[in-house]
């Protein structure tokens, strides 16, 4: 098959756009070189002097008084009674500072309204510090050294600006450095602290408190393609750094931010060991080309299940288009950053994580007992005209011993997670390494997942203008499964519990699963059924998958001239997956059949199906940067290319007809099954992008970016695309109007508007698709003979989607940011979306082409609030957030609506809807059924649906909207407190208005006259006289729910939910104990993940996402892996 994108570039191309930037790049360093902004406004003060033949410190004295300013320096070293002339008439202060000290060999730098003396370094030697001779040494500086709670820092390392050697802080944080006088600067550096420099001013006392890099870092955000401060965003943008990661106990980085930030709706979709989350950013906006965000690792395209959370710096969630426009076609579903931890100069320190728990369901159905399942067998029979079976010897009430399925199926099971990570380096090497492991036994039984991981990063300064770099990963998982927690086709674990009845034993006691007993007719169905009971499952599969993927990416960088910068970055994965899927020829026998001989049931032959899949990916990006401050003028730009390629291969083969169980090689099979292999998902892309960010006075705020996509999943001439973004903002807070008041510390408006694309159809869905499988009879004799006949018409006019994002944003800080408040009102659609479109079969294919036809609008609003603060050794925060969308399908391009059983999707609803009848409870008696418009065959204690039309009859016409399963609001709060070394964070996460239909069958809300259901639903069934007249009851009668798939509200359940998502309690051990074990820091904690739970909903778990239809509704609640709860021990270690 032919790559019609990349085969075609041409590679001189390519060289004249990197010359380009080169070009660009020498007209932007045209530009005058400049200092930081404040430092600059310091140099920039015009000064009127005349000094003539005076000495140079009376010189800095007049100088001082005119420009308000302070110079710091050392007599020893700068000779202070040298004579000196300056004359100046309004002139800046850098121009007579040059024509003063230049001329004495005199260097000066900045520090807020200081100015900083010392010796010029000597041309053609490197300026490096120099050691204090002893004649130097004459004052004694003291001090103490604490970190932002108070706590004592020892070893932080404490010396004078300009000079080699120093001093360290005691285990009380206390040192004692000799200076030559009470002038100049002390440094205090520190492992995962910021760097402090302190004027010393005369004293001889200098206390210091450091603050952490994180809490600085939160000032920093990760944007595409490098980072900004946050003051200077004008985008929607979601963060979550490493302390809040450390805070929850997740297999999964999604789970980890799930409840934490606006915007970003995250289910946890399966409680199956090393599942995944469903990750949704402000609404569901496509029918075929996918919901989920662009994932980003380091750059590189990744997922949420690569990475160990203790290897990552902090996770950014870009949320409109101006924010994510830089990856073009495809951000239209939002973009999440993840930022691995990088190596920091500084002596190496390693950090081991040990953590143990337990796992429990979250939210456990409350099924009937032996007893009353038996019984409801016997009204439900009676309520259709059968004879009971539970009579006499064999009454409900003689029933004492019976089988709970759902202890059988679930069970407490371990979880243990082992992390080691170094960081270090110096000025020139920077690395960290991590190494982790994880277990995780299912709370189903026979499931078992397992991970190890490594991640290398790597940094080196290769001169004073080029760096280098590479950061890789490797990770191996497996899963292992000894039984399906759904299926529609075979014995499973969660269809079981409802399908079996109670009163059978797990296992007989020779050993084979327990079988309908002689003379017990009310068992006897089970044989007949395809679920049967969770011991014959767990007896019939063994299955296991094995991945390794090896993915990371190497970088080189250089400073072309002040303020520009080449990046060269080569990114690439290789991924394989091996999945053995093994079915056991299964029977069960009657208790009686001691011999085996004449089964009750029997599955097929043994089988054995193998897969094998391959798949990689590569891309090269070059990306030229410019940053630069001219004045009041902030200027950051950025041009790149990239090219990526990615492709697979699988091979599949099955076979049947084993000897015995035993023998498991695919070689021992007798029977040839399927045998399939070809392409994965061969795809590749070319881009070219740009952005430009400038602010002025760091008040007003602009960004552009553009990204022009070649893809080649769309047929030559609609292959390409381009996306522009806009967006600006004003800092309100440093107008000088807003100076002199104390109360709003920040006030920021912004606003944006951008495009951005969706490609994320499967690659030439516009080249008609033929199908080589099947085959024609004719001839004579009449035989199948091979041939190939297409089966989806093409559309090679078929294009990107397109989605436009409008977005407004306020941010407002009170009291120094302890109190702040962000908003956000956003309209997003998608226009040209990409369906399939429907034909008649007269016109030869069995589908229609890939088309772009119809519109989806997501509009919305987000809120966030944070309040922190301390009193003494106590500190306390807290946050919510807040956010409400609205989906709606505008246009269907004329094509009818889309319907998927109980789903519709047409113009004015949402995304698949909910569409049926609407329940009005039960029919009180058939005379009341009779007199109204019905269902042929209803009587009293069945469903009643209501005559929508009024034309007295029910039909399609009657049936409207009655649900989304997409929630109104989602929520999230937390709080956090410490005090001294005790530490405590409480997660609250939950949905709003959240709807779920579960479909009637499986038992669960009242299905059929034999399967187990839900105790709600029996405690309120409806109870009938002689007559058939309901006595008492609000719900169907037993027998009443019939499988006929009539979709209406009665199977609508609110699946609303608030839950304790995550809480934390830890203790951190004083320095003053670990110090003199040389550990820098030892924390133990308690975890508890999703520990209480608040719904209504009837079933295992409000959050879960059910494999009907892209996740919309449920088959009887059971076809979804349930959410387990967990309570862990643990213990950080730093030394």
């Amino acid at each position: 098959m032919k790559f019609y994108l990349l085969n075609s570039i041409d590679w001189r191309r390519i060289m004249k756009i990197t010359l380009s930037q080169l070009i660009i790049a020498l007209i932007l360093t045209g530009m005058s070189y400049a200092e930081n902004i404040k430092a600059q406004a310091v140099l920039n003060r015009p000064i009127n002097i005349t000094i003539d033949n005076s000495s140079l410190g009376n010189a800095l004295r007049q100088i001082e008084k005119n420009a308000n300013v302070k110079f710091v320096y050392s007599r020893n070293i700068i000779q202070s009674d040298q004579e000196v002339s300056v004359f100046a008439n309004d002139e800046k202060l850098e121009t007579i500072l040059s024509k003063l000290l230049k001329p004495l060999g005199v260097s000066y730098e900045v520090i807020s309204d200081r100015i900083v003396l010392s010796k010029a370094p000597v041309p053609g030697n490197d300026p490096v510090d120099r050691t204090l001779s002893s004649s130097e040494v004459q004052v004694v500086i003291t001090g103490k050294v604490t970190s932002a709670d108070g706590g004592a820092m020892p070893g932080v390392s404490v010396k004078l600006k300009g000079t080699t050697g120093g001093a360290t802080s005691d285990s009380n944080g206390k040192y004692t450095i000799n200076v030559p006088s009470t002038d100049g600067v002390l440094i205090f550096t520190y492992i995962g602290f910021t760097s402090k420099e302190v004027i010393i001013n005369g004293r001889t006392l200098v206390n210091v408190q450091l603050d952490e890099v994180s809490k600085a870092l939160s000032e920093v955000v990760v944007v595409g393609y490098g980072t900004m401060k946050k003051a200077d965003l004008t985008g929607a943008v979601g963060t979550v750094n490493s302390e809040d990661l450390n805070k929850t106990t997740s297999t999964n980085l999604g789970q980890a931010i799930q409840g934490r930030m606006s915007g970003v709706q995250v289910t946890q979709t399966s409680g199956q060991p090393g599942a995944g989350a469903d990750i949704k950013v402000r609404g569901v906006g496509s029918v075929k080309s996918g919901n989920s965000p662009l994932v980003l690792v380091d750059g590189f395209v990744g997922s949420t299940n690569d990475l160990d959370a203790d290897d990552v710096e902090s996770i950014t969630v870009l949320k409109d288009a101006s924010a994510a426009a830089i990856y073009g076609s495809r951000a239209a579903n939002g973009v999440l950053l993840i930022t691995t931890k990088k190596g920091r100069a500084g002596k190496s320190n390693v950090e081991f994580k040990s953590e143990y728990g337990w796992q429990s369901l979250s939210k456990k159905p409350n099924y009937l007992t032996g007893p009353e399942w038996a019984e409801r067998q016997n009204e439900a029979r009676k309520f259709n005209g059968n004879a009971p079976f539970w009579v006499g010897t064999q009454a409900p009430e003689t029933i004492t011993q019976w089988t709970d399925w759902s202890d059988y199926v679930f069970s407490t099971a371990p979880i243990q997670d082992y992390h080691i990570g170094i960081n270090g380096g110096n000025d020139k090497t920077k690395y960290a390494v991590g190494v982790g492991y994880i277990n995780q036994k299912g709370t189903i039984i026979g499931t078992d997942f397992n991970r190890a991981n490594v991640r290398v990063n790597l940094q080196q300064e290769l001169s004073k203008s080029i760096r280098a770099g590479v950061n890789m990963s490797y990770i191996r998982s497996g899963y292992e499964t000894t039984i399906t927690a759904f299926s529609s086709s075979q014995p499973a674990a969660l269809n079981g519990i409802t399908a079996a009845p109670p009163t059978i034993p797990a296992y007989n006691p020779d050993g084979f699963p327990g079988a309908p007993r002689p003379g017990f007719p009310g068992e006897a169905f089970i044989t007949n059924t395809t679920w049967k009971t969770p011991s014959i499952a767990n007896d019939i599969l063994d299955n296991f998958t094995r991945t390794n993927r090896t993915f990371g990416n190497l970088f080189a960088e250089a400073d072309i001239l002040q303020g520009l910068k080449y990046k060269l970055v080569l990114n690439g994965s290789v991924s394989n997956n091996f999945n053995e899927e093994w079915t056991s020829k299964w029977a069960i026998y009657s208790p009686t059949d001691l011999n085996h001989t004449t089964p009750l049931a029997e599955g097929p032959p043994a089988s054995l199906r193998n897969i094998s899949r391959e798949s990689y990916v590569w891309e090269i990006q070059n990306l030229l940067t410019y940053d630069r401050v001219f004045g009041k003028h902030s200027i950051n730009a950025l041009l790149g290319f990239s090219a990526e390629k990615g492709d697979g291969y699988e091979f599949e083969a099955t076979k049947s007809g084993f000897p015995n169980n035993d023998l498991r090689a695919i070689g021992a099979g007798n029977i040839p099954g399927t045998i399939a292999g070809g392409f994965v998902s061969p795809y590749s892309l070319i881009s070219q992008f740009a952005r430009i960010n400038y602010s002025y006075n760091n008040r007003y705020l602009f960004q552009a970016n553009v990204r022009r996509d070649g893809s080649s999943v769309f047929a030559p001439g609609r292959q390409y695309g381009v996306y522009p973004s806009f967006s600006a903002g004003w800092r309100i807070s440093e107008e000088s109007f807003m100076k002199n008041q104390k109360v709003i510390s920040n006030l920021k408006i912004r606003g944006s508007w951008g495009q951005l694309g969706n490609a994320n159809i499967p690659a030439y869905s516009w080249i008609s698709t033929i199908d080589v499988t099947g085959g024609a009879v004719f001839g004579n004799p009449q035989t199948r003979q091979p041939a190939y006949f297409p089966t989806q018409m093409s559309n090679d006019k078929v294009k990107w989607e397109t989605t436009t994002t409008t977005d407004m944003g306020i941010e407002i800080g009170f009291f120094k940011d302890r109190l702040s408040f962000e908003a956000d009102f956003y309209d997003k659609r998608t226009t040209d979306m990409l369906l399939d479109a429907t034909i008649p079969y007269s016109g030869g294919f069995t589908a229609g082409p890939v088309a772009n036809i119809g519109e989806v609008q997501n509009k919305g609003w987000e809120l966030m609030v944070k309040y922190q603060d301390r009193s003494g050794d106590f500190n306390y925060s807290g946050s919510f957030n807040l956010s409400h969308n609205k989906n709606v399908l505008l246009d269907l391009g004329g094509v009818k609506p889309i319907r998927d059983k109980p789903l519709r999707s047409d113009e004015g609803l949402p995304l698949y809807a909910y569409w049926g009848y609407e329940a009005m409870g039960i029919w009180n008696s058939k005379a009341e059924a009779d007199a109204n418009p019905h269902m042929t065959g209803d009587r009293g204690g069945m469903v009643r649906f209501k005559d929508l039309n009024g034309d007295g009859l029910l039909s399609d016409a009657d049936k409207t909207f009655i649900g989304s399963y997409m929630p109104k609001y989602v929520y999230g709060f937390n709080f956090d407190f410490s005090w001294k070394g005790i530490d405590l964070s409480v997660l609250f996460q939950g949905e709003k208005d959240k709807d779920m239909l579960v479909e009637s069958v499986f038992g669960g809300n009242g299905e059929g006259e034999n399967n187990n259901v839900d105790r709600y639903y029996w405690d309120n069934r409806a109870k009938l006289d002689a007559n058939g007249v309901v006595v008492t009851g609000t719900t169907p009668a037993a027998g009443a729910v019939k499988g006929d798939m009539i979709w209406s509200s009665f199977l609508i359940q609110d699946a609303s939910y608030l839950r304790i998502k995550n809480m934390q309690l830890g203790y951190t051990f004083s320095k003053r104990l670990t110090a003199p074990l040389k550990i820098q820091s030892l924390r133990l904690y308690l975890n508890a993940t999703n520990l209480i739970t608040c719904t209504d909903f009837i079933g295992y778990d409000p959050e879960m996402k059910p494999s009907e239809s892209n996740g919309a509704y449920s088959r009887g609640g059971v076809d979804a892996y349930p959410v387990a709860k967990s309570i862990t021990v643990g213990a950080r270690l730093v030394f």
